[in-house]
């Protein structure tokens, strides 16, 4: 594939990423997330502010994007198009068009794509989350933790 093709084949999985699931929860009840909380559009605000049901169906769905982009990334293309639709649809969460390019921190949805590329890995990152959280309980220090034991 060259490179204008591949190009142009990543813009789906970007709009796959950029779908601002946390806002769109946040919207139909009538809350412009951007200004609450954190202001940040991911599962952790979205449960803070809205709810853990909310939060939990941010999360799913996010993660998600992650697997079900990398799926259907895999139905069309070479294997190396895979890891890389997986990193448009990560950037995709991360730079949301919807919210002038601020969107969530990507961890659900990278998950979604580690898990779909090496599910054992990201088991050992979910693991590692776990109990990182139940140490600190302070989510986006046991997602560092669970992204640094995950093997490249």
């Amino acid at each position: 594939m060259n490179f204008i093709l591949t190009f142009l084949a990543l813009i789906p999985f970007y709009l796959i990423g950029a779908f601002p699931t946390g806002m769109m929860l946040a919207k139909s009840q009538g809350i412009d997330i951007t200004k609450k909380g954190s202001g940040n559009v991911g599962a952790t605000n979205i449960a803070r502010v809205i709810g853990k049901k909310a939060g939990i169906i941010t999360l799913l769905v996010d993660v998600s994007k992650g697997l079900i982009g990398s799926l259907i990334a895999s139905l069309f293309a070479d294997s190396y198009f895979v890891p890389l639709a997986g990193v448009i649809l990560v950037a995709g969460h991360c730079f949301s068009l919807p919210p002038k390019l601020k969107g969530g921190k990507g961890v659900a949805t990278a998950l979604g794509v580690m898990l779909f590329i090496n599910y054992t890995a990201a088991l050992t990152g979910i693991g590692t989350f776990i109990i990182a959280f139940s140490i600190w309980r302070i989510v986006s220090l046991a997602s560092l933790a669970g992204a640094l034991i995950v093997p490249p």
